[in-house]
């Protein structure tokens, strides 16, 4: 959430002002954290929070927490590749983050 922020803030220092479709969407985005979509997500995939993410950036995978937006480089212990069910059963809300 604190890094959600901080893009807000900075996005608006660099000139994208608060009508705009991004800062709506931002504000939308920070809203759902906790919202049903996210719960039912993490339910289909049997409790697991976590899924493996492809960074085309730096070409290598990452772990990526749907319930937190934590993320990190390595496994968590918490993560079973039987229960990642990919893109497609992830919160609306990281589907968009990804669209963007």
């Amino acid at each position: 959430v604190n890094r959600l922020l901080e893009a807000i803030h900075t996005a608006l220092d660099e000139g994208i002002d608060d009508e705009s479709d991004v800062y709506f969407e931002a504000g939308e985005l920070m809203e759902a954290l906790d919202d049903a979509d996210t719960v039912s997500a993490v339910e289909k995939r049997g409790g697991m929070e976590w899924t493996k993410m492809w960074d085309p950036a730096h070409s290598t995978y990452y772990y990526l927490n749907v319930a937190t937006n934590e993320t990190r480089s390595t496994p968590p212990d918490q993560y079973d590749s039987n229960l990642d069910l990919g893109v497609e059963s992830l919160p609306r809300r990281v589907r968009l983050l990804l669209s963007l």
